[in-house]
């Protein structure tokens, strides 16, 4: 079962508003009335004031109306931003953390946030700028979600703290909410849709203007994500997270998708079918090696230009009609000429993987960076019978399609007992004519201390003959930071997988 709390590094964090440092409104609004003190502030010309309310909480925010009757048209004229955390009373949090009676503590907190979002709500016109509720009673959030989208909402933030006692559904009225361009759901399920064709029906979900949805276990029927994403005609980032296979056949049919990321989420096939989409990121989407594997269908998305974790162990890929196995020849209308930066993930010395691996890398044949993540091989490999040569011998197959890298990173490096891994990477640097930069990463699980390692590494890397005089090589040691879903969702990131 999923702890609600763990939803929330999936979710954008609260407005800067929640600062405990931010002024109140007793502190920068108006003198009270009676008061001998000049009023100043109520002297601001109106975009000013209206500045000056948007910075407060909201709580001192909507407390502004009682203060000047100068400024009660200023708060419901502005934007809101809403975060119920910022609502619930002072000190619950430590007592949460310390006191036995966590559940009643709880169950109070939502009481008072649920008194005051409702009197919020109802009392501020609209529109909403940024609504976000992760402290809510779950009984409430329906009712809620329906009076914004009739007011209007830009970006909307939902988890159901109540889960699993409570399931949280949305209102239908929230599905054609025609302001609404960013929606992040957590432990909530979709509605069921009407069935479409029929006389006189009007499209259940219409959201004209969503550009980013985002859904942690969040539950959509397996019949209606077709329809859901069609009702989406501007969507641009769209992310599945930790949900557990529903729907289990995810047709991404979105004509300005430019992002799609699976996170610890598997179905069982991934049709990708998105003239725009640039980015294509899968991780850990079968933690537990569950069988089947996750079909990944590529077709239709002429501007691909990063996928990964690919893995063999939990991934079969296909280009067009064409399934991507050992063997496979590399035609052109299989060919991904579009990706530039590829990751994968696979166990050396599982002959079988390394395989894969080279008919991965024989469909791509434009990479400029390559991520490759070593995971822990089996103690006993029986099909280790050609050893480190398989490198050696079968690295030049590649030269056309590995011939354009200039960044080459290794992950998880096992040690200089790995032969496996080390001839890759030593083939890698005696082919790659552009190369610019390798960075190995050693693994914090092995036993030999890290600085001998890494000098026996560096020294058996200086007796390679590079292809490139120009490359450099970095050994990184320590425990460094796993991958985040944080640095993985930063389209701002020109490559996401570089994260040490």
């Amino acid at each position: 079962m999923v702890p609600a709390r763990t939803c929330l590094r999936f979710l954008p964090p609260p407005p800067p508003t929640t600062n405990a440092a931010q002024p109140d409104a007793a502190a920068v609004v108006v003198p009270l009335a009676g008061s001998s003190e000049e009023d100043r502030i109520s002297q601001l010309p109106e975009d000013i004031q209206r500045t000056i309310v948007s910075k407060l909480p909201v709580k001192d925010g909507g407390a502004t109306v009682v203060l000047s009757s100068s400024w009660r048209s200023i708060w419901s004229s502005i934007p809101l931003v809403l975060d119920d955390v910022q609502l619930r009373p002072a000190g619950v949090d430590e007592l949460v953390d310390d006191d036995e009676d966590t559940e009643l503590i709880e169950d109070i907190s939502r009481d008072v946030v649920w008194d005051k979002v409702t009197a919020i709500l109802r009392s501020h016109p609209g529109p909403f700028r940024l609504v976000r509720l992760t402290s809510s009673p779950a009984s409430s959030l329906r009712a809620w979600l329906r009076i914004m989208a009739a007011k209007g909402v830009e970006e909307l933030v939902v988890l159901n703290c109540e889960w699993p006692t409570a399931m949280m559904v949305l209102s239908v009225e929230l599905l054609r909410c025609q302001s609404l361009k960013r929606l992040h759901l957590a432990l909530s399920q979709m509605p069921h849709l009407p069935v479409p064709g029929r006389p006189g029906h009007r499209r259940a979900v219409h959201f004209p203007n969503l550009e980013q949805l985002v859904l942690c276990h969040a539950f959509v029927p397996e019949t209606d994500i077709r329809d859901f994403l069609a009702g989406c005609p501007v969507l641009k980032m769209l992310a599945f997270i930790e949900g557990s296979g529903v729907p289990p056949y995810l047709d991404v049919l979105c004509p300005r998708l430019e992002c799609l990321l699976l996170w610890q989420f598997k179905p069982l096939k991934l049709t990708v079918d998105a003239p725009r989409i640039e980015r294509v990121i899968l991780w850990r989407t079968n933690q537990f090696f569950v069988p089947p594997r996750t079909r990944i269908i590529v077709r239709g998305a002429p501007n691909l230009r990063i996928l990964g974790y690919l893995d063999p162990r939990l991934h079969i890929l296909e280009s067009g009609d064409t399934v991507i196995k050992v063997g496979t020849r590399p035609k052109p209308d299989v060919m991904l000429p579009s990706v530039e930066i590829l990751a994968i993930k696979i166990r050396f010395g599982v002959r079988e993987d390394e395989r894969t691996l080279v008919a991965y890398l024989r469909v791509f044949p434009n990479i400029r960076t390559l991520h490759i993540q070593s995971a822990p091989a089996p103690l006993r490999r029986a099909d280790d019978e050609r050893g480190p040569d398989f490198w050696n011998n079968d690295i030049f197959s590649l030269i056309t399609c590995i011939s354009k890298i200039k960044k080459f990173s290794f992950y998880h490096f096992h040690g200089m007992d790995n032969n496996s891994e080390l001839s890759f990477i030593k083939s890698i640097a005696q082919t790659c004519t552009l190369l610019e930069h390798m960075r190995i990463t050693i693994s914090g699980s092995i036993m030999e201390p890290p600085s001998l390692l890494k000098a026996r590494l560096m020294n058996s890397m200086s007796e390679v003959k590079w292809a490139s005089e120009e490359s450099t090589l970095d050994i990184i040691t320590g425990n460094h930071k796993e991958w985040e879903y944080s640095t993985a969702s930063d389209l701002s990131l020109s490559d996401p997988f570089e994260y040490i």
